[in-house]
């Protein structure tokens, strides 16, 4: 692996988690519609439509909320819900910001962060984000740790398009080759970081991801990886050994 130069971030399930999460809410309004779903059931549906969401990734950008109620339906069938999909999707789509719990960083996240900056390492973000990212990072207290933010619904272009890794490596004045991209999401992060020439890193924090992938690709994912935003440290360093943070 060349020597990274900087680092680049997803957001959601990288940096930050929401309380509730998103499994949680979606199963409790399913509930108010009288279907019963576990949480853990949600989780997986949402792991397993990844394709759809990555196939519909413009639509994202161009109009969020129909992105989320033509989704939600496909959530819905996946669960094997089969009547009143419409209505109902469009109530979960509706009632969803409502309940979302706050948006919360992951303990591990500032002193990476910190171990980063002090490694001479310019910083970035790059995800797929309604307007008012970098507003929700100044609240969250981490915005000064990043050069650069990048949310597809200001840029308009979203991941997995290789465009939008461009413009943060060119926004960090760094090679492709030479940047670090970390993300939780297989065909957004790590396929679009790879075509655009970064170098990807796949963070698995659940089992059930790891899991999905190996479900979806034939085989575990056999890239660069992490359990833990701590085990990017030794791989900067260059061993590529390492899976995980240290205990």
């Amino acid at each position: 692996m060349a020597r990274a130069a900087a680092v680049c971030f997803d957001v959601g399930g990288t940096l930050l988690h929401m309380d509730p999460p998103p499994e949680v809410i979606f199963a409790d309004l399913c509930r108010d519609l009288g279907v019963e779903i576990a949480p853990a059931a949600a989780a997986r549906a949402y792991a397993h439509s990844e394709t759809w969401f990555n196939a519909h990734r413009d639509l994202y950008t161009r109009a969020p909320e129909e992105f989320w109620r033509r989704g939600n339906r496909v959530l819905l069938e996946r669960l094997g819900v089969r009547d009143e999909l419409d209505a109902r999707a469009a109530f979960i789509t509706e009632e969803f910001s409502k309940r979302a719990g706050r948006w919360s960083v992951y303990p591990e996240v500032p002193e990476v962060l910190a171990a980063l900056q002090a490694r001479g390492l310019p910083l970035a973000v790059i995800s797929n984000w309604d307007p008012g990212l970098s507003g929700l990072l100044e609240r969250l207290g981490l915005r000064a740790a990043f050069r650069v933010v990048i949310g597809s619904a200001d840029a308009g272009v979203s991941k997995p398009d290789p465009q939008i890794f461009g413009l943060a490596t060119a926004a960090l004045g760094v090679a492709p080759g030479q940047t670090v991209h970390v993300g939780d999401l297989y065909e957004y992060d790590i396929l679009g970081a790879r075509a655009a020439g970064l170098i990807p890193v796949l963070l698995e924090r659940r089992a059930e991801r790891a899991s999905v992938f190996s479900a979806t690709m034939g085989h575990p994912y056999d890239g660069l990886r992490i359990t833990d935003l701590r085990g990017l440290i030794p791989l900067i360093e260059g061993n590529l050994e390492v899976v995980g943070a240290a205990s």
